[in-house]
């Protein structure tokens, strides 16, 4: 009845409506005979709905829209051709519906999509093809998905991505050539999933990304280069995983690094060159580690904050082998056996530590 009424309601509207918003009601059903002819629509909201499908041609030819927001309904399938011929299209909120599956071309003609939010669904896989013709798409939300991987060349064709989100999903592998083309990618987010080992080269060819976030996951072996090619990082969070040590240049790319995060992890002990080569690192976090005795001595770095918090340190070496070496602020909290700090060097330059 609902739908019926709001077919007839839209036909009397035509080439005279604009912004429809339709949120919060129980529409079931949305096909191309409720939105036909609403050819100067711009924005259309049908969040928190009961629409289990997005059929063919749904919103075919609506030539004006650049807004469609279905999130917190029911969906479980969307065919083939539903946003056909919408190509001014900017954004597109599907998040918080029940989709398991994407598949091919189902975005192609999408040609100015700028913002695709396929967060909170199901979504176990999705085809080679599915991101195909978004060329201009710059962000990307998967997160809180089932994804149990991210397979080669699945993103290929998102030139001009900026921002990728896939954390809280499961997924234990990650290909060689999985973001292979994304070098507009500034960030990316794998934070809750179940990697346990990083390959190397998996992220060479995000040349200019700046954020990356692998946290919370069950990573214990991170290969000689892993972060390869990845200059202009900047923050870098490898907090709650199951690293124990650090191979000799691990991080030796991570020449623009500000922000290391290597909180609850199992580290029991740190080679003095581990952070030689981080030249820009600001904050150094390895609380809650399993540190006893470290030394920074050779380190041409200078940190605002060190926190060794909730290790157990039993001697801290400090040293100032280069002048432009120096601590502002270092954290020692519940370090219960820790007896020395000593002192190298005329090393001086520590605002507090506590």
């Amino acid at each position: 009845a609902l739908n019926n009424f709001l077919f007839f309601i839209l036909k009397g509207c035509k080439n005279s409506l604009k912004y429809l918003y339709l949120e919060n009601n129980l529409i079931e059903v949305l096909n191309h005979q409720i939105l036909q002819d609403l050819s100067n629509l711009k924005d259309i909201i049908l969040s928190f709905n009961l629409i289990r499908k997005v059929n063919k041609y749904t919103f075919y030819n609506l030539s004006s829209l650049k807004t469609i927001n279905l999130e917190y309904n029911c969906i479980e399938l969307i065919e083939k051709y539903s946003f056909f011929k919408v190509e001014k299209l900017t954004y597109l909120n599907l998040a918080n519906n029940y989709l398991t599956f994407l598949n091919d071309y189902i975005f192609s003609s999408l040609k100015s999509l700028n913002i695709l939010k396929l967060n909170n669904n199901k979504i176990e896989k999705f085809s080679k093809h599915t991101f195909d013709g978004l060329n201009y798409l710059t962000i990307l939300s998967l997160n809180n998905n089932r994804l149990k991987s991210v397979g080669n060349y699945y993103f290929n064709q998102l030139f001009n991505l900026e921002e990728l989100f896939l954390n809280n999903n499961q997924i234990s592998v990650i290909e060689i050539n999985s973001f292979k083309n994304l070098e507009n990618l500034l960030k990316i987010d794998l934070n809750d999933n179940c990697l346990f080992r990083i390959q190397k080269n998996s992220f060479i060819y995000l040349k200019n990304l700046r954020i990356l976030i692998l946290s919370v996951n069950e990573i214990n072996n991170m290969e000689i280069g892993s972060f390869n090619n990845l200059r202009k990082i900047e923050y870098l969070d490898l907090s709650s995983n199951k690293i124990s040590y650090l191979k000799h240049g691990i991080f030796s790319d991570l020449i623009q690094l500000k922000y290391l995060n290597l909180a609850f992890n199992r580290i029991k002990h740190l080679r003095e060159d581990s952070f030689s080569n981080l030249y820009s690192l600001n904050q150094l976090i390895l609380e809650s580690n399993k540190l006893k005795y470290l030394t920074f001595f050779n380190l041409n770095i200078s940190l605002n904050v060190l926190d060794l918090s909730n290790n157990f340190i039993e001697c801290l070496v400090l040293g100032n082998k280069y002048n432009n070496s120096f601590f502002n602020s270092i954290s020692l909290n519940w370090n219960k056996n820790l007896s020395k700090i000593l002192f190298y060097n005329g090393f001086k330059e520590i605002t507090s530590i506590y």
